[in-house]
């Protein structure tokens, strides 16, 4: 084929392709974004840059401590993965922390199968299942790795089990790297008698360099609880963004050797 042809094919091939919309910038819609497109690894790296910017901006805040309050998880988002059938009403926070290890220390403990270290103070059984990756090289950024764990967690006395699949890739952009994770139950979960149930829950997990011996974290986290225990939006949001700060806090006992 001619080679003047060549090029038409190609400029017409290039002129009907999808155009891309840019990442947001704004950290509500980015953490809907990375969330909805985890699976897209083109689209990935600037919204981890312009994620990344905010973390770097606010992680020392106050707020970042204390959560941000998000808005329900919009169905849209929600369906880029199996969930419950039932209403969606979640309430999200997001909190954010400086980490004295860097990401290759955090990716060491992401696939082991004892995830109980996490947070304690929380989950009775953490035990994660590798469906997609291998323990050993997820230090490789190359690397995907999709988890399966049977998690039960205990809070206020109320004590339910459920399967949590979470999901963890590198992304590398223009200003950050780092590590995006996203979770989601595929089926609701209750309690023994049925009272106490998780109806859903969603998190976007992301880990950024901060030079090469440090990091920065932030995750952001909706869940539904249905509970025989009268817990208002303020509790559910307070627990919501202490068991955030609580995981930050374990996992660097944990990863500097600490019980």
């Amino acid at each position: 084929m001619p080679r003047h042809l060549l090029l038409l094919l190609a400029l017409g091939a290039a002129a009907c392709a999808k155009k891309r919309e840019p990442a947001p910038t704004e950290m509500t819609e980015l953490v809907l974004f990375l969330f909805a497109n985890w699976e897209d690894a083109e689209v990935l790296p600037e919204a981890v840059d312009n994620m990344g910017d905010w973390v770097v901006d606010n992680f020392a805040s106050d707020d970042a401590e204390k959560g941000f309050q998000l808005e329900s998880i919009p169905d849209d988002v929600a369906d880029a993965v199996p969930h419950p059938n039932v209403p969606n009403e979640t309430i999200g926070v997001v909190g954010a922390e400086s980490s004295a290890f860097g990401l290759a220390e955090h990716a060491t403990h992401i696939p082991l199968a004892d995830q109980l270290w996490s947070n304690p103070s929380l989950y009775e059984r953490y035990d994660r299942t590798l469906l997609e990756g291998s323990a050993a090289g997820f230090e490789d950024a190359a690397v995907l790795l999709r988890t399966s764990s049977a998690v039960t967690t205990s809070t206020f006395g109320v004590t339910i089990p459920y399967v949590l699949f979470k999901d963890y890739r590198w992304v590398t952009g223009e200003r950050h790297e780092g590590i995006v994770a996203r979770s989601w139950i595929a089926e609701r979960s209750c309690g023994d008698g049925g009272n106490n149930c998780v109806e859903h829950t969603y998190s976007v997990d992301m880990w950024f360099a901060d030079g090469d011996d440090a990091s920065l974290r932030a995750t952001a986290s909706w869940s539904q609880l249905v509970t025989v225990l009268p817990l208002g939006e303020d509790t559910q949001v307070a627990t919501l963004a202490s068991g955030i700060q609580s995981v930050f806090e374990y996992t660097d006992k944990f990863l500097g050797g600490e019980d």
